[in-house]
């Protein structure tokens, strides 16, 4: 896949095509368990978002989750007009930090690409699942992934 880059960020149009590439990649035992959940792209991380979250002014998200994580629903989740959670997804700061990879690491911008979009989306699944920051971090760090596991040996 060819990616244009303007000013070093990526053109939305193939930013989408990566996410939707990378979406498609996860396992259906996966999928099955995203219930209520909305995928979202943003440019860039908005004031508010940067006030929520705390963010110092040298600091970016790559992505973020927001609702109800699965393993906390209760019995009357759902019952009733219930707004989907959302992965958000920050395209400007995902292009720059897999620019950035990808010069670090010596590989070709659109792989460096669709492993931040990957590792991303993988995250912020996890906190949709209920998994603590640690414990992602945990999983990224030894690379057990709980993704990569299969559907029975699943922990969320």
């Amino acid at each position: 896949m060819r990616c244009m880059l303007y000013n070093n960020i990526m053109d939305k149009n193939t930013f989408e095509s990566v996410v939707i590439n990378e979406y498609k990649q996860i396992p259906l035992w996966v999928k099955k368990r995203l219930v209520n959940v909305a995928l979202l792209i943003e440019d860039v991380v908005s004031a508010d978002t940067r006030r929520s979250e705390k963010l110092a002014p040298n600091e970016t998200l790559l992505g973020l989750y927001h609702g109800i994580p699965r393993n906390a629903r209760g019995e009357g989740y759902g019952i009733g007009d219930v707004l989907p959670d959302t992965i958000t997804l920050y395209r400007e700061p995902i292009a720059r930090e897999a620019r950035r990879r990808a010069v670090l690491e010596n590989k070709p911008f659109p792989d460096a690409l669709h492993e931040m979009v990957k590792e991303t989306l993988w995250h912020e699944i996890g906190h949709s699942l209920g998994l603590t920051e640690r414990a992602i971090r945990v999983r990224e760090k030894k690379e057990s992934n709980v993704f990569k596991l299969s559907p029975q040996a699943r922990t969320p």
